[in-house]
């Protein structure tokens, strides 16, 4: 995979500071940072609430597998498996999308290669940003262009904010 500097502060973020972990919730379990889940139970877009949230700004959700197609040998990373934009925070911190924003990128389950050891799927969440301007990628994001993802640079071509958390899970 190539260095990405988001996803290495995405990481650096579960580990450093605790009180920045998304909390995920997956068939009404809550995982712990670094949990592993069964591919069946990976298919469907997990809850992500968040404590420390506020209720005034707008959030933005990414996941990405960072070890496609092999954790040993991830030339294919990161693939982008989700992104939702127009995201606000109910009281509890819980992540809610306004029914009229679809997704930009819809939610895809874990899915590495037969023989493959777990990947590890980050999720992220940005404050949206006032400057937010998804037309300035000027990508779709269709299976193809979800391998390789440049995280980084769509930050910086859409004007997305900054990481306030993110968490992961691994599975196979």
């Amino acid at each position: 995979m190539r260095p990405s500097r988001s996803i290495e502060e995405a990481l650096l973020l579960t580990e450093n500071d605790p009180s920045k972990v998304l909390r995920m919730i997956v068939d009404g379990k809550e995982l712990t940072k670094g949990e592993y889940l069964p591919r069946k139970h990976t298919q469907n877009a997990p809850k992500i609430c968040f404590p420390n949230s506020s209720s005034t700004v707008t959030y933005a959700v990414v996941c990405v597998d960072i070890d496609p197609p092999f954790p040993s040998w991830s030339v294919l990373g990161a693939a982008l498996h989700w992104l939702r934009t127009g995201l606000t925070a109910t009281v509890d911190g819980e992540m809610k999308h306004a029914d009229n924003i679809p997704a930009l990128a819809n939610y895809m389950g874990a899915g590495p290669p037969p023989g493959s050891s777990p990947h590890r799927y980050l999720f992220i969440l940005y404050e949206q940003g006032p400057g937010f301007d998804i037309n300035k990628w000027g990508r779709s994001f269709s299976i193809l262009n979800r391998m390789r993802f440049d995280l980084d640079k769509f930050e910086t071509d859409t004007g997305l904010g900054k990481i306030v958390a993110a968490t992961y899970f691994l599975s196979n």
